[in-house]
């Protein structure tokens, strides 16, 4: 096995990463890229650069996503989903998406996403069109959010709970493409992602399921072709931002076959955490401070740093 090497990439002085929703940083399939949201738009820069760019046109953007070719980023915002350019450009709109919770995209060429609370996922054609109902959530189910597909397309990861707020006992679901049955395959988490076993690994192969439980990185071994589980989850990484009110995590990994193996994440506890200072509002409108300290209220309030792990 090849050691991993642990990178900490300072993103400089002018970025402001806040990401109470979904992701906010990903990687690009090859993992020569990063894209992130910084003062509400989206922001590209090759990790062997150092600087850079903002994508015009991108205000108000969450929860991006990269095309399986690496050549588009969609992404939520003005209650639409959106694609644009790596190249830049003007974004296209490619369906109304009022609360959108995450999406995934296809190698067949359809997007899979989360458009609204109380909302199931829908399949969208990534060139535009027709938006086809794919899951409908079960009564007292709020939404199914943070879609991922499986290796071979015919198969989605998403995450579903029996409550509002309550994600660190979510269900890790999967649904079938084809016939659209839906099959808990953890219970107890959020934010499934599918990690092969190894770059250009047969999309049969076992590889590892993935999820955050307040906080932390767990790991099973899981089979694709059957969708089945095995074995006990392990956990494999500490403080890793994620939101217990939300349900998104910061985590991303590279998953093209020139790649090495690359893991994008950002260290902390629940995402959208700051510092902030408590006041007292009287009737008159005027304010004053109540505590003589600040009360740190989640993440810690520091540089915007991602950590990036991939092996020698």
């Amino acid at each position: 096995l090849k050691p991993l090497v642990r990178l900490d990439v300072d993103l400089g002085p002018d970025a402001s990463l806040n990401f109470p929703n979904g992701l906010g940083a990903i990687l690009s399939p090859d993992g020569t890229r990063i894209v992130y949201v910084s003062k509400g738009k989206l922001v590209i820069r090759k990790l062997d650069q150092p600087n850079a760019t903002e994508l015009p046109g991108t205000e108000g953007a969450s929860d991006p996503f990269y095309s399986p070719d690496g050549q588009w980023i969609a992404f939520f915002s003005g209650s639409r989903l959106q694609k644009i350019s790596v190249e830049g450009g003007a974004p296209s709109v490619l369906c109304d998406a009022p609360a959108g919770r995450g999406g995934s995209w296809g190698p067949d060429g359809t997007i899979v996403a989360s458009l609204g609370i109380r909302t199931g996922l829908s399949r969208i054609p990534a060139a535009g069109g027709a938006v086809e109902s794919l899951t409908e959530p079960a009564p007292g189910e709020p939404s199914h959010r943070f879609p991922e597909f499986l290796p071979g397309g015919k198969a989605v990861l998403f995450t579903s709970t029996k409550a509002q707020r309550a994600w660190d006992e979510a269900n890790i679901e999967v649904v079938s493409l084809q016939d659209r049955h839906r099959k808990i395959l953890r219970k107890g988490g959020t934010f499934g992602r599918y990690l092969p076993a190894s770059t250009g690994a047969p999309s049969s192969a076992i590889g590892h399921l993935v999820y955050v439980n307040k906080g932390t990185l767990f790991a099973a071994a899981f089979d694709p072709a059957a969708l089945e589980v095995q074995g006990t989850p392990m956990p494999v990484l500490d403080h890793v931002a994620y939101s217990a009110t939300f349900g998104g995590a910061q985590f991303s990994f590279s998953g093209g076959p020139s790649d090495l193996g690359t893991m994008l994440y950002r260290s902390g506890r629940a995402a959208g955490d700051e510092m902030r200072t408590v006041h007292w509002l009287d009737s008159a409108g005027k304010t004053q401070p109540l505590l003589a300290n600040r009360v740190l209220i989640g993440l810690r309030t520091c540089r915007p740093t991602v950590s990036v792990w991939r092996s020698a």
